[in-house]
């Protein structure tokens, strides 16, 4: 709804919740940052999302470790601000790492898979590499076709 201050209040509010409950070396404190970064991201304050999900990132790392799903997201997330940025080259790095991390901890035929796939396929469209973008959006529709029986093309860009 585009209510951004409210969305940063309530965040705020929950990250020093969580902060003083949980500590600054909890998943869950992790998640706040980076709903926090989510917000500044939408409202293109890109260089406050990078700092949130940077620190969001770090704290998964030592946590939950680099080989998980919510690892993989992070790194998502920071491709995404990258991308916004028109820094392809980052956003790309950051996507293969997820893109890795999603193929050996869900598999090739998951739905999250197929989405950074999508994502990656973004990154190569952006840069005028059609072919490389239209492979990989091929691959993304099979694997939503075979998890789902359609697709879903607002997964598709």
């Amino acid at each position: 709804q585009g209510e951004y201050a409210k969305a940063l209040q309530f965040h705020t509010k929950c990250e020093e919740i969580r902060r003083n409950t949980l500590g600054m070396n909890h998943p869950s404190y992790a998640t706040t940052l980076g709903n926090i970064a989510s917000v500044y991201s939408r409202q293109g304050e890109y260089a406050k999302a990078l700092q949130f999900q940077t620190k969001c990132e770090e704290i998964e790392r030592s946590t939950i470790g680099i080989n998980h799903p919510d690892y993989a997201e992070t790194l998502n997330n920071i491709a995404s601000v990258y991308e916004k940025q028109g820094e392809y080259a980052k956003a790309l790095q950051f996507h293969t790492k997820c893109e890795e991390i999603r193929r050996n901890t869900l598999g090739m035929n998951h739905p999250s898979y197929a989405t950074t796939l999508n994502n990656i396929a973004s990154v190569y469209f952006r840069q005028e590499e059609y072919v490389k973008a239209l492979q990989l959006h091929t691959k993304c529709e099979e694997i939503y076709r075979y998890t789902v029986g359609t697709v879903s093309y607002t997964h598709l860009t």
